[in-house]
C-alpha cells in the first residue's frame, strides 16, 4: 500500500497572483488562512481497511485526524490536535468502481475565528475549541445544536445516490 507522506499547498495573494508553494509534512484535506503568517491544515492518515459490512453497505477504515498549524515563512509545523477516529463510510458507486462517500462518525472542521485564531470542531460534538497561533488552547464553548443520528433511511438514501 502506498502512503502519501506530504503534500503541496499553493498560496496566492488577494489579486490571484501566485505567491508561494509550501511543502507539508502530511497529506492535506482542508486549509484555512489565519492571522499573520499562519495557516492551519487538516490531515488524515488512514490505516488499513477493516472488514466490510456487506449487509449495511459500510466500510470501516480507522484513521488518525490531525490539525496542524504551519508558518508560511519559516515552514515550521505544529500538531494542535491528533485524534484516532474510527470511521464508517457509506460506499458509493462512481464510474463502475466504489469510492468513499459520507463518513457517518463525523469529521473535524477547522475555521478562522473572528480574532484570527484557529477554531476546531468535531461534527458529532457540540464543542468548539479556540487555539492561539502557537497551538495553545484559549477557550472552548458549546453550540446549542442537537445531534441527529444517521438513521437506516438516511443511509439508504445515500446508497441510492
Amino acid at each position: 500500500m502506498r502512503r502519501i507522506l506530504w503534500a503541496w499547498i499553493s498560496l496566492f495573494d488577494l489579486n490571484g497572483r501566485f505567491y508561494k508553494l509550501l511543502k507539508t509534512q502530511r497529506p492535506v484535506y482542508d486549509v484555512v488562512a489565519l492571522t499573520g503568517t499562519k495557516i492551519a491544515y487538516l490531515s488524515y492518515q488512514f490505516e488499513e481497511r477493516g472488514p466490510a459490512r456487506r449487509n449495511t453497505g459500510l466500510q470501516s477504515v480507522p484513521r488518525t485526524t490531525r490539525v496542524v498549524l504551519k508558518d508560511i515563512e519559516d515552514g515550521n509545523e505544529r500538531v494542535v490536535l491528533s485524534r484516532k477516529i474510527p470511521s464508517d463510510f457509506i460506499m458509493m458507486k462512481a464510474g463502475g468502481s466504489f469510492s468513499f462517500g459520507i463518513d457517518l462518525r463525523g469529521g473535524v472542521i477547522i475555521a478562522r475565528s473572528a480574532d484570527g485564531n484557529l477554531a476546531v470542531g468535531v461534527s458529532n460534538s457540540p464543542n468548539v475549541e479556540i487555539y492561539d497561533l502557537e497551538g495553545k488552547p484559549l477557550r472552548s464553548f458549546a453550540l446549542k445544536n442537537q445531534a441527529r443520528p444517521a438513521t437506516p433511511d438516511y443511509i439508504d438514501r445515500f446508497k441510492k445516490a
